[in-house]
C-alpha cells in the first residue's frame, strides 16, 4: 500500500522551495559576458543534531559500532554570464568522509577498522 503521507512529507519542502524560487526569479540578475572562477573548501564535522553520530547494531552476538569522523569537501566552480538573466555554471567537488568501525564479540573478539569514502559531485 502506498503511504501518501510519507510521500507528501518528502515532497512538500522541495515544492515550497521551488515556489519561493519562482517568486523571486524576476529580481535575479546575472552578470552578462563575465567569466568567474572560485574554489571552495569545507570541513565536515560530526554532529548528533544531524544524526551523523554513532550507529550501533547487534547481530548474531556481535556488537557493531560505526562512527563518522571528520572529513572535507573541496572543489572548483566556473561561471559564464550569457545574457543579463542567464548564466552557465559548472564545477566539480570532492567529498571525503572518514569512518571508524568496531566489531566486538563474546569471546574476546574485537576488530577495528578505519576507512573513508570519496564522492565526486
Amino acid at each position: 500500500m502506498i503511504d501518501f503521507v510519507k510521500i507528501a512529507s518528502r515532497l512538500l519542502p522541495r515544492a515550497t522551495l521551488l515556489i519561493i524560487m519562482l517568486f523571486f526569479v524576476q529580481s535575479i540578475f546575472a552578470q552578462e559576458r563575465i567569466i568567474t572562477a572560485g574554489f571552495q573548501f569545507k570541513p565536515i564535522f560530526t554532529s548528533d543534531f544531524f544524526d551523523t553520530g554513532l550507529v550501533e547494531e547487534t547481530k548474531t552476538g556481535v556488537n557493531f559500532k560505526l562512527n563518522q569522523k571528520s572529513g572535507f569537501a573541496f572543489g572548483m566552480v566556473l561561471r559564464k554570464g550569457i545574457t543579463e538573466k542567464i548564466s552557465f555554471e559548472t564545477g566539480i567537488n570532492i567529498v571525503k568522509r572518514n569512518f571508524a568501525k568496531n566489531a566486538k564479540g563474546a569471546k574476546k573478539y574485537e576488530k577495528k577498522l578505519s576507512f573513508y569514502k570519496e564522492n565526486y559531485i
